[in-house]
């Protein structure tokens, strides 16, 4: 006989239908204490009688997708009466957003195995994530504070140290802001928005480096060489800033969550950049000039 496609759904369903309904759903503890409710088993008692029926638990045909969460002792599910070595619970976590809350679980209930003197660990997938947010704040002051020593470094090494100090203190200024659109854009500080305010410290040397360098070869005054800096970079430095936004726009309306904080993190970083690239970095190193270098070597 031949099945139409409405008629072969009707099975699938139904099939479904029956599976849902089978014993097999929960987790092996709560179908074992019923297991042994049924009068089979002459009112067997799940402490008293725990080990005694498990292998007849787990031979049962009914329950056979239990016995990869059982690992008796003697490593044979047709013999548990020695006990059981390990065994697999399921965990439901209600709290989809707050990844705090679930790293509370995590430590709550590791720290009762540790107290009843077990040997093991609770664990899902989901701690993972949990262990990461928990401690992402600590890693990204560090890893900041980290990047823009470094940056601070290699500029004192390529270029004059008030120079430098301008650079670090536009980096670091930016690395701020960035801290705030995070809340301005909703965007929780995660593994993905820890990436891009990482890498944000590479992009946005570009849109100060190059006007601070252009600032020290013009010989002159300080608004000669702020105009001759602006006029030699600032177009380069701002089609720059252009390239990368359009570069990334594509990802403003992307179906993954994580293209989108990409996309926000490097428009933020873009439009950051410029803005103190153009318009801090020539006032700062105005005063630097105005304040720490000689007439002569100014040009006056």
């Amino acid at each position: 006989m031949e099945l139409r496609p409405i008629q072969c759904f009707t099975f699938f369903c139904f099939f479904l239908l029956i599976h849902s309904s089978s014993p097999q759903n929960g987790h092996w503890y709560k179908n074992y204490k019923d297991y042994l409710a049924e009068p089979e088993q002459g009112g067997a008692d799940i402490f008293v009688d725990f080990k005694a029926h498990l292998s007849g638990f787990l031979a049962d045909a009914r329950f056979k997708n239990f016995r990869a969460d059982v690992t008796c002792l003697s490593g044979d599910f047709d013999d548990c009466s020695s006990g059981v070595s390990s065994a697999k619970y399921p965990v439901w976590q209600t709290s989809e957003i707050d990844t705090y809350a679930l790293y509370l679980i995590e430590v709550e209930l590791n720290d009762k195995i540790t107290e009843m003197g077990l040997e093991g660990y609770a664990w899902i997938d989901e701690f993972g994530f949990a262990d990461a947010d928990a401690s992402i704040k600590t890693a990204t002051i560090r890893s900041l504070a980290t990047a823009i020593v470094v940056v601070m470094a290699i500029m004192s090494l390529l270029m004059d140290a008030g120079s430098a100090v301008c650079i670090f203190i536009c980096v670091a200024f930016i690395d701020v802001d960035l801290l705030g659109m995070l809340y301005v854009w909703n965007v929780s500080l995660n593994s993905v928005s820890y990436s891009g305010l990482i890498m944000s410290i590479g992009l946005c040397i570009d849109y100060n480096i190059h006007i601070a360098h252009a600032f020290l070869l013009e010989k002159g005054d300080t608004v000669a060489k702020t105009k001759y800096a602006l006029d030699l970079m600032g177009g380069s430095v701002l089609k720059g800033g252009l390239t990368t936004f359009i570069g990334t726009v594509v990802l403003s309306n992307a179906s993954s969550t994580v293209f989108r904080i990409f996309f926000k993190l490097c428009f933020s970083t873009v439009l950051l950049g410029l803005l103190h690239g153009l318009v801090l970095m020539p006032v700062l190193l105005g005063f630097y000039a105005d304040l720490f270098c000689s007439p002569t070597k100014n040009g006056a």
